[in-house]
């Protein structure tokens, strides 16, 4: 039996209180008390509440808290409502970072930020990749056995953006000459990464990789990002002016 209109509103509020309340405190602890980015605490405090620790334990007998999505939903990490209101708090963080970022200083430093998302990139892949090897979860034997570590090197490039804009913001430092290049930095290796996971699937898959393939996925992740840029500099005219 689905629920009504008004208990999906109830729990979702429910849900966000608990949240709000549990990364403030993580936040408070991480400022006051371990003098880092408070961003760190309220990270912890999120995985304690996850629907993979304390957050999916059966409380006094009843349901947990958090919920892993079953049915149509499942694969998703929390219920969708709440999983939407969470995308919907990614992009307003990203766009505030956005706003307060000059463009002609984020093109100034882009040659030291290539530098540091390449270092971002090659160093973490590497550990992820030696690492997986030396567990025995792959062999050097062929590129099939070699498909796990080079995924677990691709996963470790990942850089979050968000998280990068959210510590610079908090130590006041994001429109900093280090501060823009590493969050340009970021970006890059967002790009890189992508490169790297699309010639690994396509390995996977059996598909045939070549230099146009990937210079293909490149070339969409740059012009999606140049495209981005250039409307937001002709929009922001006429939304300053408006």
């Amino acid at each position: 039996m689905n629920d009504s209109p008004l208990e999906v509103v109830a729990e979702l509020i429910l849900l966000l209180s608990i949240i709000l309340i549990a990364a403030k405190i993580g936040g408070e602890i991480s400022e006051r008390y371990l003098k880092i980015p408070p961003v760190l605490g309220e990270l912890v405090a999120g995985i304690l509440i996850s629907p993979f620790l304390l957050g999916g334990i059966h409380w006094f007998g009843g349901g947990a808290v958090f919920e892993l999505p079953l049915g149509e939903t499942q694969g998703l990490p929390v219920e969708p409502q709440l999983f939407f209101v969470a995308q919907v708090a990614a992009v307003i963080l990203l766009f505030e970072a956005g706003l307060e970022t000059d463009r002609q200083q984020f093109m100034k430093y882009v040659r030291p930020a290539t530098a540091v998302a390449a270092g971002g990139v090659v160093l973490p892949f590497a550990m992820g990749f030696g690492a997986t090897i030396m567990l025995g979860f792959a062999s050097l034997e062929s590129i099939q056995a070699m498909l796990p570590a080079l995924f677990v090197g691709s996963i470790m490039t990942a850089t979050s953006v968000g998280i990068t804009a959210r510590v610079l913001a908090d130590i006041r430092r994001l429109d900093s000459p280090e501060g823009v290049t590493v969050l340009a930095g970021a970006v890059i290796d967002d790009v890189l990464g992508i490169i790297i996971l699309a010639v690994i699937v396509g390995i996977a898959e059996g598909d045939e990789v070549t230099a146009g393939s990937i210079g293909f996925v490149f070339l969409k992740a740059v012009g999606f990002w140049l495209g981005l840029m250039i409307i937001g500099s002709l929009v922001s005219g006429y939304i300053s002016r408006a």
